[in-house]
């Protein structure tokens, strides 16, 4: 625990900070480079081969350069679409068959392009806006408050199971409470940091609330991944945390769902 903290303390600042201080071609790129680092743990969850992980990722490579070197709108809110699409989808296989059955190993590689793919696209998109260095790390909070608030009033409060055959320790409370703490969390900084009122931030707040509870997707469709895979990580490369992936399951879900949300709706408000 004290591991975990720990490395949340070290590495929450230099995120901030590099999402707020680069402009947005470097942020893509860093970004990128941090989902190729869950793409490769997730090729190892889904025992797929290092050529197939290395041909995706070229592939994303070639899609990433010509995004950035010309990049719109109105694909990308195509793109956080089908994102949101995804995890909707996800939402309900989830909760008719729980765990189901282990998916091989190209489909799971097919699914992890696409939501890394959406969760980069959208939050490129979202860097781009007027404000959007700031946007984006607000965005972010509603994942990182939502999964601190969750994990404390569940262990606190926590009594009904929300996907006991995915994750045991999730429970319905922990969820309420996590959406509860990114409500209050994202929606102070949104008024006092970026002056929102009235409409634009009503429409902040029910995006967060939609944002929240999908991360929570994105989380137990990791830990399907994990569970079919044997693993209790999804690699050892931030300590007290485990991978990449185990930190940036919520967002992946998350950020094309707040970003559609934000592109189609906040210029009408």
């Amino acid at each position: 625990m004290i591991q975990r903290v720990i490395t949340g303390l070290i590495l929450a600042p230099i995120c901030i900070y590099l999402v707020l201080a680069v402009p947005t071609s470097v942020f893509g790129s860093l970004f990128f480079c941090v989902l190729g680092i869950g793409l490769y743990e997730w090729r190892k969850l889904a025992g797929e081969t290092n050529a197939v992980f290395w041909s995706l990722l070229s592939v994303l490579l070639i899609v990433f350069v010509l995004l950035m070197t010309r990049f719109d709108q109105s694909p990308a809110i195509v793109v956080a679409f089908l994102g949101t699409l995804f995890w909707l989808i996800q939402c309900f296989l989830m909760a008719r068959s729980g765990l189901g059955n282990q998916k091989n190993p190209m489909q799971s590689m097919i699914e992890a392009v696409i939501v890394i793919g959406a969760c980069w696209v959208a939050a490129v998109a979202v860097h781009r806006l007027d404000n959007g260095p700031l946007l984006t790390v607000i965005m972010f909070s509603v994942v990182w408050s939502a999964d601190t608030f969750a994990y404390f009033v569940g262990k606190r409060f926590g009594r009904r199971k929300l996907a006991p055959e995915i994750s045991p320790g999730k429970t319905i409370e922990g969820v309420l409470g996590g959406v509860f703490g990114a409500l209050v969390i994202s929606g102070s900084l949104a008024y006092f940091l970026l002056d929102f009122r009235g409409p634009a931030l009503y429409l902040w707040m029910t995006a967060t609330v939609f944002s929240a509870l999908v991360s929570v997707a994105g989380d137990l469709y990791e830990s399907c991944l994990k569970r079919h895979a044997g693993q209790k990580d999804s690699g050892n490369i931030l300590p007290g945390h485990g991978g990449v992936l185990d930190r940036i399951d919520g967002l992946l879900a998350a950020t094309p769902v707040f970003a559609l949300f934000w592109l189609v709706l906040h210029p009408y408000v």
